[in-house]
């Protein structure tokens, strides 16, 4: 039985390595071998084949393809390095878990489950960043609209209303005003540039309409209808963010229920705790409990999302 544990522990540690590297294991079978064996001819069509049709991606590098998507788009400090070392303890301690309760399927499913652990947290705070941006968005260009409208200057409205502005849209702003003064004169492509910067379809509107605006001053009422819409926005999105802390809040309260159950049977009825721990069926109860716990986790944080986001 140590054996086959040591083996099966190694294989995971392997994968996690091939992860930390970004390895895939194709490349560790004979791909080398055949590179080196192919004609220069069958390489340049290669290349060419996969500048015209882009390549599939395995399991392993979709995982890091979103990770890194994710960490660009929040807000957190972790770089990609260190994100990869979260992965690897996080991975390892669900395979402790598993084996401390002697449980090899169940150590497998929790290291492979506990490995998206990070990338989840970092989704689950990027839609909090998302949602206070839009908060900041439906104030910050409401004021800058009503500005831009009685003095006929986006520049000056802009530059008068920015320290009311806080985080990432005061950047957005800031940067604007640099384009504007220093790089280039040019107003719509400025405001084009900035529009890229966010990813918010109100926000891209507005933009719209003030390039629109540049043409044909006679369009600025235009701006007045994306805030009224804007504002309904918000209404929906705090009926949401009630909604979602409820449905948070139910599922929080069932897995802890579920967890702290098998401890709970250790001291209530010993023979269930010994079936569950024991034999083959109740290991298999686990390790299935566990794969529908993360499974119902990953599904709970991927449905909440921003109702501003196109």
């Amino acid at each position: 039985m140590i054996n086959i544990l040591n083996v099966i522990l190694f294989i995971v540690l392997e994968a996690m390595l091939l992860v930390l590297f970004g390895i895939s294991p194709k490349s560790l079978y004979g791909s080398a071998l055949k590179a080196r064996i192919r004609s220069p001819e069958k390489n340049y069509r290669q290349v060419r084949r996969a500048m015209l049709v882009p390549r599939k991606l395995n399991f392993l590098q979709k995982h890091r393809e979103e990770a890194i998507e994710v960490l660009k788009q929040g807000s957190s400090r972790l770089d990609y390095d260190t994100y990869i070392r979260l992965v690897v303890v996080c991975s390892a301690v669900g395979f402790g878990i598993g084996l401390a309760f002697n449980n090899i399927l169940m150590s497998l499913i929790l290291a492979g489950g506990l490995a998206y652990a990070p990338v989840q947290y970092l989704k689950f705070r990027q839609i909090g960043n998302v949602v206070a941006l839009n908060d900041q968005l439906e104030s910050a260009l409401n004021i800058i609209s009503n500005s831009y409208i009685q003095g006929d200057d986006i520049i000056q409205a802009v530059r008068e209303n920015i320290g009311r502005v806080e985080g990432p849209l005061q950047v957005v702003l800031k940067d604007f005003l640099v384009d504007t003064q220093f790089i280039d004169a040019n107003l719509k492509k400025a405001i084009l540039r900035m529009k890229v910067k966010i990813n918010n379809r109100y926000f891209r509107q507005w933009c719209d309409h003030l390039i629109m605006c540049q043409k044909d001053r006679e369009l600025k009422s235009t701006l007045l209808p994306i805030m009224e819409e804007m504002s309904d926005t918000k209404k929906m999105q705090a009926e949401l963010d009630t909604m979602m802390y409820r449905i948070y809040k139910d599922f929080a309260s069932v897995v802890g229920v579920v967890a702290a159950s098998i401890p709970m049977m250790r001291m209530i009825n010993k023979e269930w705790y010994d079936f569950l721990v024991s034999t083959f069926p109740g290991k298999l109860i686990m390790a299935i409990t566990c794969a529908v716990i993360l499974f119902a986790t990953a599904y709970v944080i991927k449905t909440n999302k921003p109702v501003s986001i196109s």
